[in-house]
């Protein structure tokens, strides 16, 4: 399976040649090692033998629940023979399989597990990491979503890192994690635990990353810059050190000068960064009128392919757009005082998993979108709803008094509600309105819909390619981008 994966690799790499996912044999072999693994007697397969299937598998798309739990449960049982490599294979395999259903959840804890234990141990034994294989470990986890396992090996990957400045990573490696670590919001804002604000992570990225841009600006291409610029937005309100300030124009003059390379997704990142960090960033990127227009350009389309239908009502509208915010806004309410809130209802995928109902916990994109947010409309302008607050609201009574209390606007009978004011000149744009009896009725209509629509876009970093030489499997690389909810 293997080499099945590395054909697939380079037939998509050169976009031409044969397509082995196309051959009715693939899945003969895959019922064949999954008959092994499930065999009564030991299977034959070592560590080698297992990662590189996972990461055919990968590299296939080839998703069969029955052969993926099998090797996964195969991986847990011999973690503890993995090399580093192996170990970071297979957890980016897993990944990238999208393997996050309740049966994979103890294996791939036990990886978790032996990768700790191997980091917070000796330091020979995490020297035995290299830079990709961190980065690797990082881009999985992101995905994953293991709750307190992940935390306690992110943080462990993290300080790492910091040990070693990041000294010796390649482009892809250190922005790789820095766009990993920000999405996971390790170290974002002053919630965040003071051990991983005063880590030292922020030094040790400007100064690898720095030295990347002075000395070899032709090593990062063009992905490298635009989630590095974005991870630094994520990081702080704005450029929290004078380093991180620098860092942050180096990569923004070096963007600019790659404007017609750079991709929609990469101009949505430097919009948003130019929307984050402001002052001399926004100067360097508002100094050429292409790339400015450029980015106008993207966000416009990316608001209209997201804006929902457009139903309203007399005090409530839904998937408005507003300056400086780049996806539509869930809900919009006009108070009979002339006053308007935007109503942003934040799901279970915007918190982290292993601090339950803690509204502080939110991922390093929600965060961003939530200061975007009031500084567009003011800290009075927005309302954040919990997934679980909202969802332990039994009636549609129940959610409009909630809202109402919320709102600091007193419970009335629906049939009360008075008509909005006339609009104001608000940077928001209200889509058509039409009646409805209560706010609950419009709001919980709209959540369902709505509530995925909160993405901040982070484009997945590509997998850097790596022959583990001797047989093993290369680490991911390349790949179809992860999904972005």
């Amino acid at each position: 399976m293997h080499g099945l994966g590395k054909l697939r690799q380079g037939q998509q790499q050169r976009g031409s040649g044969w397509d082995p996912t196309s051959s009715p044999h693939l899945n003969t072999l895959a019922d064949a090692v999954a008959a092994r693994l499930r065999a009564a007697v030991g299977h034959g397969f070592v560590a080698q033998n297992i990662s590189n299937s996972l990461w055919a598998c990968a590299k296939l798309s080839y998703q069969d629940p029955a052969l993926l739990l099998a090797l996964t449960e195969a991986a847990a049982a011999i973690a503890e023979t993995m090399t580093p490599q192996e170990l970071g294979n297979s957890l980016w395999a897993l990944e990238a399989l999208n393997c996050t259903g309740p049966a994979y959840q103890p294996p791939i804890k036990a990886l978790c597990g032996e990768a700790l234990q191997r980091l917070q141990t000796p330091p020979e034994l995490a020297a035995a990491f290299t830079p990709q294989e961190l980065s690797n470990i990082l881009l999985a986890l992101e995905g994953l979503q293991l709750g307190e396992a992940q935390a306690k090996l992110v943080a462990a990957v993290a300080a790492e890192d910091v040990r070693r400045g990041f000294a010796g990573y390649v482009a892809q490696d250190i922005s790789n994690s820095a766009w990993a670590l920000a999405k996971m919001g390790f170290g974002v804002g002053p919630e965040a635990p003071a051990q991983q604000r005063q880590c030292g992570l922020e030094a040790a990225l400007c100064g690898r990353l720095g030295e990347l841009l002075q000395r070899e600006p032709e090593s990062m291409n063009e992905q490298n810059l635009a989630n590095s610029l974005w991870a630094v937005a994520v990081f702080g309100e704005g450029p929290s050190s004078s380093g991180m300030q620098q860092l942050a124009i180096q990569l923004a003059r070096e963007a600019v000068g790659r404007l017609g390379m750079l991709t929609d997704v990469e101009l949505t990142q430097l919009w948003q960064a130019q929307q984050e960090l402001g002052a001399e960033v926004a100067a360097v990127l508002c100094s050429s009128p292409d790339l400015q227009a450029a980015t106008a350009a993207v966000v416009a389309e990316k608001r209209e392919g997201e804006t929902t239908d457009d139903r309203a009502v007399t005090s409530v509208n839904m998937g408005v757009v507003t300056d400086g915010v780049l996806a539509p806004l869930d809900v919009a309410v006009r108070l009979r005082d002339g006053r308007q809130v935007v109503v942003d209802f934040v799901g279970p995928t915007r918190f982290f998993s292993n601090r339950k109902h803690d509204p502080t916990a939110m991922d390093g994109r929600t965060i961003l979108r939530t200061r975007q947010l009031r500084r567009a409309l003011g800290e009075s302008g927005v309302l954040l709803v919990p997934y679980w607050e909202w969802d332990g609201l039994q009636s549609a009574a129940d959610q409009d008094a909630y809202l109402r209390r919320r709102l600091q606007e007193p419970p009335q009978p629906p049939q009360q509600l008075q008509p909005p004011a006339p609009p104001s000149p608000a940077p928001p744009q209200p889509p058509q309105q039409s009646a409805c009896s209560s706010i609950a009725e419009q709001v919980s209509g709209g959540v369902a819909g709505n509530q995925q629509q909160q993405v901040l876009l982070a484009r997945p970093p590509a997998r850097r390619q790596k022959d583990g030489g001797n047989g093993r499997g290369a680490a991911g690389g390349g790949g179809p981008s992860r999904r972005l909810q």
